[in-house]
């Protein structure tokens, strides 16, 4: 938790949870939008505006989508997919007897189950192969062969907080589809190991993008960027850019915060100075 004030002396105080204090003219707040709508969000004083706190927490308004980002480690050199595979992919297929069945490897899918995950819409149909073989270990520095592939919408909190050897099983089962279709499931061999992110958990980012919510109102995005305390508060962040091309991205993150930066600087008389490279 952290507090910022605006005070009478034209300074801005920002409080963090180990009891620093830094006193600045300004203060760019780049909290993510699930932090700053959560149970532990951040104190202002004076409190922010009427319209921010109601772009805020409306609810069904300003939301925060859910993703599962996974990671999956295999031997560099017992791969079941060629050099120069960009991504593997599963689509749903009816068979003859009007079921879905499993085919893969640039092709198919499977029932729409919703009782099972794993047939669930959003349930890891796609795998990218990532920069062939070029993934180090940050222990070891060994390298490995890695499939990403990410769980969306409803399947995402599921897939965050199953275990690693309920999961594995599910993933594997696609794979094998994928290896099996392509004739080469003697070259199959599981993962060594997994990695997922877990963003719509952790209580520094409730989430992993900014959508516009059933009871969305024009204009919010734009609320939720303006400038608070008398030009001395600042927002940026991805839910920050205004622009539908870039917003819920890094690069809208990024364009936020160059604005917001701009903006400050061109308030205290500063010049704004960034890195070329």
């Amino acid at each position: 938790t952290s507090t910022t004030s605006a005070t009478a002396s034209a300074t801005t105080t920002t409080t963090a949870t180990t009891a620093t204090y830094i006193d600045a003219d300004v203060v760019i707040c780049t909290l993510p939008l699930g932090v700053l709508k959560g149970p532990s969000c951040p104190l202002f004083t004076p409190p922010l505006s009427q319209p921010k706190l109601h772009a805020l927490h409306k609810p069904k308004a300003c939301e925060m989508g859910a993703v599962c980002k996974v990671a999956l480690f295999f031997d560099k050199t017992r791969t079941f997919w060629e050099d120069g595979i960009e991504f593997l992919q599963l689509l749903p297929k009816m068979n003859d007897s009007g079921d879905s069945g499993d085919h893969g490897c640039g092709g198919s899918g499977g029932i729409r189950d919703k009782k099972s995950l794993e047939y669930r819409r959003g349930f890891m149909l796609n795998f990218w192969v990532s920069e062939n073989h070029r993934v180090p270990d940050a222990v070891s520095g060994d390298k490995y062969a890695t499939l990403v592939t990410f769980g969306l919408g409803a399947c995402a909190s599921s897939v965050e907080t199953m275990p690693d050897d309920e999961l594995l099983p599910l993933l594997e089962k696609r794979l094998k589809v994928i290896a099996k279709s392509a004739g080469k499931c003697h070259l199959y061999h599981p993962p060594l190991k997994i990695v997922r992110s877990q963003w719509s958990t952790d209580q520094y980012s409730r989430g992993a993008y900014s959508y516009p919510g059933h009871d969305f109102e024009p204009g919010m995005f734009h609320e939720l960027s303006r400038t608070e305390h008398s030009g001395r508060l600042y927002f940026a962040g991805e839910h920050c850019n205004e622009t539908t091309v870039y917003r819920a991205s890094v690069r809208g993150a990024f364009c936020s915060g160059v604005k917001a930066a701009a903006s400050a600087c061109s308030f205290i008389g500063a010049p704004l100075c960034l890195a070329s490279d």
